[in-house]
């Protein structure tokens, strides 16, 4: 497998997915590099039991996790992402949004992240977190169920 070519084909990919869970654009550049390092280390022993896409992301997820572990991170992160980058207009709903997915527990919150962020099917979801796909279709659901009610009770009804 020619490592340039999976390089450019899952970067951006690999960069959102490390970014909608840390927040930082420095952070999420290291924590791609660090995951593309480990990649190229570890392309002579893929073996192919499940997609590469999922392989590499199965990567990324571990090594975000354990960047997480080391850093943690505060609310005013998220905030500040958005004042710098987004419209003014829609600043509040983001980070409302963004605030609501942060209470989830860490299942739901990583199932909400990988189906609506970062474009995983359930099936890629289920292969990634090792659980069934039924295990998915119920935490998202229950996800989406605590997001409605967290929001109503900012935004009303």
């Amino acid at each position: 497998m020619d490592f340039n070519r999976i390089y450019k084909k899952y970067k951006d990919a690999v960069y959102n997915y490390v970014f909608w869970r840390v927040y930082s654009e420095e952070d999420a550049i290291d924590i791609t590099q660090e995951v593309f390092v480990k990649v190229f280390k570890g392309l002579a022993n893929f073996k192919g039991k499940s997609s590469l896409k999922t392989w590499i992301f199965a990567i990324a997820h571990n090594t975000t996790i354990n960047y997480l572990s080391r850093k943690k991170y505060r609310e005013e992160d998220i905030e500040n992402y958005f004042l710098s980058e987004e419209p003014l207009k829609n600043i509040r709903t983001k980070t409302m949004v963004l605030k609501a997915i942060e209470k989830l527990t860490d299942e739901h919150r990583e199932v909400i992240k990988l189906y609506y962020f970062d474009g995983f099917s359930y099936k890629e979801i289920a292969n990634l977190l090792n659980i069934s796909i039924g295990t998915v279709k119920s935490r998202l659901n229950r996800a989406k169920e605590h997001l409605k009610e967290e929001l109503e009770g900012i935004y009303g009804k």
